[in-house]
């Protein structure tokens, strides 16, 4: 299953994760810093994504594709 990690996780994590074999993205390399929740919410509903955020807006959405780690 693709990562996709929130603009507050480094980059140098999207290196790690992709050494070890993970599909990852980063919400800063897809050019979306600062992009509304609303449309990371639209993407988490059209793909199975895992994503990591610690952006508390996103505890308990009813999301249908993907799921959500909050970091704290």
């Amino acid at each position: 299953m693709k990562i996709l990690l929130d603009e507050n996780f480094p980059l140098a994590l999207v290196r790690k994760l992709r050494e070890e074999g993970r599909e990852v993205e980063h919400i800063i390399l897809l050019g979306l810093c600062g992009t509304p929740d609303s449309s990371i919410i639209a993407r988490l509903n059209s793909e199975e994504l895992v994503f990591l955020t610690s952006d508390q807006e996103f505890i308990g959405l009813p999301l249908t594709r993907s799921a959500v780690i909050i970091s704290v």
